[in-house]
């Protein structure tokens, strides 16, 4: 499977990178650049996990499918904002010198969003990994660091190959052999970029009210999935069980089916282990030589007994001891005093105390009571059902010397806190991450628009989750957490495209920053979709859970990127700029094109990278003018 995604996602990485069908401005270089700097990721991050000693375990081979499809999501946007240039459609308008002005114009334009996206990302499965799960708290180490490399490999390894590129284009090389010059770029092509590929314009072709009803259906389709979304989170189903963790057509599988069919109301036991002696350390000691301890072991079992939930309860060692003592014509347990702990060991040399020994009901060493083991059956046990128990045994007298346990509690456990733990979680991943977000945009307003996107996309996720049975767990749980900052991912870009626009209207803006990122977003969205197609088909739950989690993410991420972020900023008051706007620029000139003077460009001032953007086209009269973004 891992290899299989692998080729998925080169084949898709080449095809839109490198899409151009003529042998000068095909990238197919960079396509593979995009692909083996993600590898470069995994490798970094695998090999330095593994030296500082994070254990590797089955759900961390999940990491090689998330680094795989958004390790190229940044790829896709470097090149989008390169070719949003007149020089990055035409080569033959580009010269070897002003290639490297050109690229860091085009890291200026997406750089703050690449590195707001990639550290909300790292930040996310960083958070994930303070979860108490050992091999999700692996999984989630592995996807950090990786993420990590990636950002830093993107802009620089895949930068440095896209230069290079850049260069053999400007000189007129073939793409599949650079040694080979090749004359000129087709008229065919070169008519074609000047057609297909103008220069971003902000004026609309229909007046600014264009589609406004459409827009108002799309919003008001929006709060209908919302409040639906919401209504079906409380009704997600919440649980783990044995069975679900067992691979299709395996014995296991096949006995836990039988043992359903056969007993569908067999009833759980649970044990209730009272310790007498210091064995385990973690737990209190309940003394044998007084007599309380003897009666607070029968009104543990009476409580039990007179629990409706209860099915049966086991024997108490301590009725026959009584028996005992009234055979023997000893003094009744309450007279004995100082001689109890005797009468005990008397009692445990006798064929009785072994017979209990045997069922399991007393727990004995070198000859003497350690233990009192009190096993009760309840039907239906479920995590309510598990509370109580436990809730019964700490009412007792006994204190803290009595534990309860059932094979189903590792599952139980869990799901007893699943939802106040998902949202305490939700909660405070949230508030990191938008921590980051404000740290590096500087900009309230776009972090409020980054908070509610996160909190419409989780809610959403909700309703997904019902829609497909899917539970609540520990399976489900990781993905939902790590989709916060994969949900920013996709929508950092448009929001940030939307509020560096210095002219326009709101809806001018989004109509310009959709033109300007959508095909970026896409693009990283169906590579990521794609490079985890495959779990799809796994026989472990691990694996398909993670999966429907994450192509949930992408579906709704993309509906907020692409759909409804759009709607909602295209009725943005106009009075607010974002500080994302550059206010500084430098000229870079073009050489002289037939008889025409030369032109002059302005784009933004690389030196404001993190929080500027570049222009994206210049005019072609003769004097120099500022670009609008």
């Amino acid at each position: 499977l891992i290899i299989a995604g692998d080729v998925i996602m080169s084949v898709y990485t080449s095809a839109f990178i490198g899409r151009h069908r003529d042998v000068l401005r095909s990238r197919g270089f960079v396509a593979g650049a995009a692909v083996i700097s993600v590898f470069l990721a995994t490798l970094g991050s695998f090999g330095l996990c593994a030296a500082v000693g994070v254990p590797y375990n089955e759900t961390v081979n999940i990491a090689l499918f998330v680094l795989m499809g958004v390790g190229v999501d940044d790829a896709f946007l470097i090149v989008n904002a390169l070719e949003d240039t007149k020089e990055g459609t035409d080569p033959t308008c580009a010269t070897g010198s002003d290639i490297p002005d050109r690229v860091g114009a085009a890291l200026a334009d997406c750089g703050s969003s690449i590195c707001l996206s990639s550290t909300t990302n790292a930040v996310a499965f960083a958070f994930g990994a303070t979860t108490p799960l050992p091999a999700l708290r692996s999984f989630c180490i592995y996807a950090s660091v990786g993420m990590v490399f990636d950002l830093a490999l993107q802009v620089t390894f895949f930068v440095a190959a896209l230069t290079l590129d850049e260069r053999r284009r400007a000189a007129g090389r073939c793409a599949c052999l650079p040694c080979v010059q090749v004359s000129s770029l087709p008229s065919r092509c070169r008519a074609e970029c000047m057609v297909l590929s103008p220069a971003p314009s902000l004026t609309p072709s229909k007046g600014p009210g264009r589609h406004r009803v459409l827009r108002i259906l799309v919003l008001l389709v929006y709060l209908v999935t919302l409040v639906a979304s919401t209504v079906a989170a409380f009704t997600l189903k919440v649980g783990l069980k044995a069975p679900d963790l067992v691979p299709e057509g395996s014995a296991t599988k096949d006995f836990f089916a039988a043992g359903a069919a056969a007993l569908p109301h067999q009833a759980q036991p649970i044990d209730i282990l009272v310790q007498h002696a210091p064995v385990a350390s973690s737990v209190d000691v309940a003394p044998l030589r007084r007599a309380s301890t003897l009666r607070d072991l029968q009104r543990l079992r009476d409580a039990f007994s007179a629990s409706g939930s209860s099915a049966a309860v086991g024997p108490v060692w301590v009725d026959s001891f009584i028996e005992h003592l009234r055979v023997e014509a000893r003094p009744p347990i309450g007279r004995l005093g100082v001689h109890l702990e005797r009468e005990i060991g008397r009692f445990l040399s006798t064929s009785t105390a072994d017979a209990l020994e045997q069922v399991g009901a007393i727990v004995r060493r070198n000859g003497t009571l350690v233990a009192t083991r009190l096993r009760v059956l309840i039907a239906d046990y479920d995590a309510e059902a598990m509370v109580g128990v436990r809730g019964t045994v700490a009412a007792s007298t006994l204190g803290e010397a009595a534990v309860s346990h059932s094979p189903a509690d590792i599952y139980l456990e869990q799901d007893a806190i699943m939802m106040t733990y998902t949202f305490q979680n939700l909660i405070m991943l949230l508030i990191a991450v938008l921590s980051v977000v404000l740290l590096l945009s500087a900009d309230v307003v776009f972090t409020g628009l980054m908070a509610t996107c996160v909190l419409s996309c989780c809610t959403h996720l909700f309703g997904w989750m019902a829609l497909l049975g899917t539970p609540l767990n520990a399976l489900s749980l990781i993905p939902l957490l790590l989709s916060v900052g994969l949900c920013i991912d996709y929508s950092t870009h448009v929001a940030h495209a939307f509020l560096a626009a210095k002219e326009g209207s709101a809806e001018e803006r989004a109509r310009s920053a959709l033109r300007s990122r959508a095909a970026a977003v896409a693009n990283g969205a169906v590579s990521t979709g794609l490079s985890q197609s495959l779990l799809l088909f796994s026989r472990s739950l691990v694996f398909s859970t993670f999966f429907q989690v994450m192509a949930g993410m992408v579906l709704v991420g993309l509906f907020h990127a692409l759909v409804v972020l759009p709607c909602f900023l295209s009725f943005w008051p106009d009075r607010h700029r974002s500080c994302f706007s550059a206010e500084e620029s430098i000229v870079l000139l073009r050489p002289p094109v037939g008889d025409k003077p030369v032109a002059a460009e302005t784009i933004a001032n690389p030196a404001a990278a993190v929080i500027g953007t570049p222009s994206e086209g210049a005019s072609e009269r003769g004097t120099s003018e500022p670009i609008n973004d």
